[in-house]
């Protein structure tokens, strides 16, 4: 019970920071108002339970095999998270996301190759 106590207040804080899902659903509600924002949960819901089921599933069967897997991926994450960094700052308002729109398929492609996926999983 003691790891559910420390487990769930992680997981909330871990949501609430602000990264690639949360800045387009942000973006979204203040474009088009929360209510019509909502379908794009089903991009994010989705995009984790595909995310962390692979982690879980595939990544962990064979990292118990493998431990140096976890530290590659865990490595990739990390990349990843620099990449994106480093596109953003790059791109800073050059951004076209109201145009392009923010849809429920980038809404579930971000949330899937999301690295929170793997912390989760």
């Amino acid at each position: 019970m003691s790891d559910w106590m420390g487990f769930v207040p992680a997981v909330l804080g871990l949501l609430a920071v602000p990264g690639p899902t949360n800045t387009l659903m942000a973006a979204s509600g203040a474009q088009r108002g929360v209510r019509q924002s909502l379908h794009l949960l089903v991009g994010e819901l989705g995009g984790y339970a595909i995310a962390i089921t692979v982690w879980i599933e595939i990544v962990g069967a064979v990292a118990a095999r493998e431990p140096m897997l976890a530290v590659v991926a865990k490595l990739v994450a990390v990349a990843f998270l620099y990449w994106s960094a480093w596109k953003l700052w790059r791109n800073a308002g050059q951004a076209d996301l109201g145009q392009r729109g923010i849809t429920l398929g980038r809404v579930f492609v971000t949330t899937l190759l999301n690295p929170k996926g793997l912390v989760f999983a």
